[in-house]
């Protein structure tokens, strides 16, 4: 087990390898214990930094399965 932190792991090493796995941007789960007001400060920051860090990411998505 790795005693690296989340902004230690996704943050700065994004893209490198981990004990052979590609380390994943970060996914914020956990930003907003309160709602926010449309408009607000916190959410108007945390939309812009979900923009910054989804910047030349390939969108995805789940397999299909017939």
């Amino acid at each position: 087990m790795s005693s690296l932190s989340r902004t230690q792991c996704h943050d700065q090493r994004q893209g490198q390898h981990l004990d052979g796995t590609v380390i994943p941007p970060t996914h914020l789960n956990d930003v907003c214990a309160q709602p926010c007001f449309y408009g607000a400060q916190e959410w108007v920051t945390l939309e812009l930094n979900l923009i910054a860090q989804a910047r030349g990411q390939v969108l995805e998505s789940p397999a299909v399965r017939p």
